[in-house]
């Protein structure tokens, strides 16, 4: 079944393929869904300069979804089409430039500020960096509990804006300036920062402080800066900025003059993908939170507050937001079985929105439909962190990750979607069985319309010990629905 134009390279990556047989043998929930002969996509990898970490974000066992974390590494791509690439060191941010065509630019290092680092972006035109920190626990409203700090393309410090832990939130059913501090930790989500001519706008999780009757919640935290004078935009009434109870995943997605703000978290009465949208200089709310897919309390059985309930696991994943001309896709998972309430198979879905209202125009449309077999592990094949990627004007491609949960392996897969949700090609990517290939949970990945190419950062460790910065590509021009 061999293609004989690939000799070449099925030799040199004879490991690879090798990978590829042990989960079409070993592995027989697999075995229906290898690739053709006559297209195969690669996974392949460029090695940039030593970072003194590993990389967070390569969780890839079905589990504990609800719950975020801060990426290590974060990467923006460039309006030229290069990258940015922010490496957490712990003591220090290590950045790096690299262009389109994959070769090193530049490198520095950005000292620590306060406790922790909460986020990174770049200026679409200025070539600026900033950078957020943030304090990990508040005492009172007075702390500061964020820092925002701006550096030129040499990597000189320029300004900074520091942003007190009073703060509004929902309590007791009302909007509320806090007047006690227990504790304020960042970190409950993943974070996300974007940076244009007009704004700094940053989207991130946080701990609430205790409510009447002492439980702390975790909830979202939206914050705009104006680029030119570098002050915040602050608003008493905290309807109008984006918000999210119990918010597990935040993104933003920049859209013309528009700000998509994205979370996985509580909607009464269950939980779901919400989405608001802010606008212009002045960021201005222009929908009200919309949403999307909702999902069923799932989880381990357990007794708390005097009654048997779910951890409140949703088992559910982000993969995207894709703005098209007349309508946004939402990519994402979720185990959509839901007369299994602790773990089942996940399936990849789109679901499209109005891209002036935000009103969903349909249910959600599922691409896969995995389920469980009798005799079999739960979750014994399942689908965990997609990652969406527009590649034109009609086309999206979405990697994702096949899971076996009873052999613990996974099979890496590349889908081409169109614009109104119809499966154009699913194919397998042939690669090793090792963890440093798995795509980013909560990371992002990028395309690259010289190389055709979906591509992403992280850290590889190699067998010397040491760690280094590595770019995952996976080239699609010859794939069948490409042309």
């Amino acid at each position: 079944m061999c293609n004989p134009m690939k000799k070449t390279i099925r030799v040199v990556l004879s490991c690879w393929m090798t990978a590829v047989l042990l989960f079409a043998t070993v592995l027989p929930g697999f075995a229906a869904v290898e690739t053709s002969a006559a297209y195969t996509p690669y996974l392949k990898n460029k090695v940039f300069g030593e970072v003194g970490t590993t990389d967070n974000d390569l969780v890839y066992y079905p589990e504990f979804y609800d719950h975020g974390y801060i990426p290590k590494v974060r990467t923006v791509q460039n309006e030229d089409g290069s990258y940015s690439v922010c490496v957490d060191e712990g003591s220090q941010l290590h950045i790096f430039e690299v262009d389109k065509a994959r070769n090193y630019v530049t490198d520095f290092i950005v000292s620590m500020e306060l406790e922790s680092y909460a986020c990174f972006a770049k200026g679409k035109t200025n070539g600026y960096y900033y950078v957020l920190f943030a304090k990990n626990q508040a005492t009172n409203k007075d702390d500061v509990m964020l820092r925002l700090v701006e550096y030129n393309a040499a990597g000189t410090r320029l300004r900074s804006l520091d942003m007190k832990a009073a703060r509004y939130a929902y309590i007791d059913g009302k909007w509320t300036e806090l007047e006690f501090y227990g504790v304020m930790m960042l970190g409950y989500g993943n974070n996300d920062m974007v940076a244009d001519n007009n704004l700094i706008t940053g989207y991130v999780g946080r701990q609430m402080f205790p409510d009447s009757n002492g439980v702390e919640h975790q909830a979202s935290y939206a914050f705009a800066v104006q680029t030119e004078s570098f002050k915040e935009i602050v608003y008493t009434d905290a309807t109008q900025v984006p918000f999210a109870s119990h918010s597990f995943q935040e993104y933003i997605v920049p859209d013309g003059d528009g700000y998509v703000y994205i979370d996985r978290c509580d909607n009464d009465p269950v939980r779901s993908f919400t989405l608001t949208k802010m606008t212009g200089k002045s960021w201005v709310k222009t929908t009200d939170d919309k949403k999307a897919h909702s999902f069923t309390f799932k989880g381990e059985k357990s007794y708390q507050f005097g009654q048997w309930i779910y951890s409140n696991e949703t088992y559910s994943q982000y993969g995207g937001l894709i703005p098209f001309e007349d309508r946004y896709m939402l990519v994402g998972t979720y185990q959509n079985n839901e007369a299994v309430l602790v773990r089942s198979s996940a399936n990849l879905f789109v679901q499209f929105f109005d891209k002036d209202t935000l009103i969903p125009l349909a249910e959600p449309t599922y691409l896969t439909d995995w389920s469980d077999i009798n005799g079999q592990t739960p979750c014994y094949r399942t689908i965990v962190n997609p990652q969406a990627v527009k590649i034109d004007a009609h086309r999206v491609a979405v990697l994702y990750m096949l899971y076996n949960n009873t052999f613990r392996k996974y099979q890496l897969r590349l889908m081409i979607v169109d614009d109104r949700g119809a499966v154009l090609s699913d194919e397998a990517v042939e690669t090793v069985a090792d963890r440093s290939y798995v795509i980013p949970r909560f990371g992002k990945v990028f395309y690259n319309s010289d190389k055709k190419a979906v591509e992403w950062f992280t850290v590889q460790k190699e067998e010397n010990g040491t760690n280094h910065l590595v770019e995952r590509y996976v080239e699609i021009e010859s794939s069948p629905s490409f042309t």
